[in-house]
């Protein structure tokens, strides 16, 4: 599945590129050959199945004094052996740039187009027999105020999303998020911040009663304490506020947190944890989300490094969804090897176990997958 996030960093070094004029092209292309045993995550009635993935990409980018630009395109074309219906074909095409207005002041623009799936499994819809294909589209405007070093910075962003189902349209939505940031730095290795965030969520479904407007107020800091630990965590009040009556509102509390810490030259560990509400796919007014996750790569010689990661999320249904109330407990276990043969080719092996508990006993599911890739980066 492709990824809904791209930016404007320019590639690692050790990544040289092609030259064309004042820009570089870094073409890539990924095969990965995998074996799910439970691909629609079933109670009951598990279909096992081999994959190949083709993920193609080339982006373009280029540097200039005064601004950056980034475009992007990268396909990814899914094939099941056991289960053709389930077979799909993603596509990313993506543009940014970033102005330098003046020394302290920064504009950037991001455009996005978006052909993607709902693999069968991962939401409470209907089955169709295939996955839901869907398309979107995005534009971000973001301004900023004062050097990254400076001692206060200001950053503000506003973005639209367009998001239409092949299908149906009971998924069809027009998003506005709109974003505020203050940081302010305390001594060279600490920032405070102060953030609000507003997503207006319209769905275009005539009959839907899904409509709603989130609001969050957060504050928080960023640190580099040491060498060895870097961090950024914020905590706030969050709130989903429906158009209609019969929907149940939610309000409380949540977070954001990520921590790295490097207790050798060859050791990373990073946790990461999270709580918020998010927007139902056919059961419950609103979900709440709270996960937690722990990786740790290790990296043995040069060319060869693992990573263990476990991830810990439960899941709540709120609202009205009948007598019995839903959470589901989801663990999961991932256990991955990259091998670095050149500079431009990696290897890379994974095995990963997912278990999900649920209230709801015909919800509960056990899935394991191992995968082996090749992905090579010009």
């Amino acid at each position: 599945m492709l990824s809904l996030v791209c930016s404007t960093a320019l590639a690692e070094d050790t990544i040289p590129g092609i030259a064309l004029g004042p820009a570089r092209v870094f073409p890539g292309f990924e095969f990965t050959l995998k074996q799910d045993s439970n691909i629609l995550q079933q109670h009951n009635d598990e279909i096992s199945s081999f994959i190949t993935l083709w993920k193609p990409q080339v982006k373009l980018e280029g540097k200039k004094p005064s601004y950056l630009y980034d475009l992007t395109w990268e396909t990814e074309i899914g094939r099941y052996l056991s289960s053709a219906a389930d077979n799909y074909e993603d596509m990313l095409l993506s543009a940014e740039t970033l102005w330098q207005l003046t020394r302290r002041a920064e504009l950037g623009l991001q455009g996005q187009y978006l052909n993607e799936h709902d693999d069968r499994g991962t939401t409470d819809r209907v089955d169709i027999g295939a996955p839901y294909q869907w398309h979107s589209s995005h534009l971000e405007g973001r301004f900023n105020y004062g050097r990254p070093s400076a001692k206060a910075r200001i950053e503000t962003q506003i973005g639209k999303t367009l998001k239409r189902y092949d299908e149906f349209s009971l998924g069809d939505i027009d998003q506005t998020d709109i974003i505020a940031r203050v940081i302010y730095r305390t001594s060279p290795k600490i920032r405070l911040l102060l953030e609000t965030n507003h997503s207006l969520i319209d769905y275009q479904e005539p009959n839907s009663t899904q409509d709603n407007q989130v609001n969050q107020y957060l504050i928080g800091a960023t640190w580099y304490a040491t060498s060895k630990t870097t961090g950024k965590a914020k905590v706030g009040y969050f709130t989903k506020n429906f158009t209609a009556a019969e929907r149940e509102d939610f309000a409380g509390i949540s977070w954001e947190l990520g921590m790295r810490w490097t207790p050798a030259t060859r050791t990373t560990i990073d946790t990461t944890a999270r709580r918020y509400a998010s927007d139902t796919t056919g059961i419950g007014d609103y979900i709440l989300n709270q996960d937690v996750s722990l990786a740790w790569t290790q990296l043995w010689r040069p060319r060869l490094s693992t990573t263990v990661g476990f991830t810990l999320a439960k899941q709540e249904f709120g609202g009205q969804i009948g007598s019995i109330p839903r959470a589901d407990n989801v663990s999961e276990l991932n256990l991955s090897t990259s091998y670095d043969w050149r500079k431009w080719l990696t290897l890379k092996l994974g095995l990963n176990f997912v278990q999900r508990d649920s209230s709801l006993d015909e919800n509960d599911f056990n899935r394991m997958f191992w995968l082996i890739s090749l992905k090579a980066a010009f």
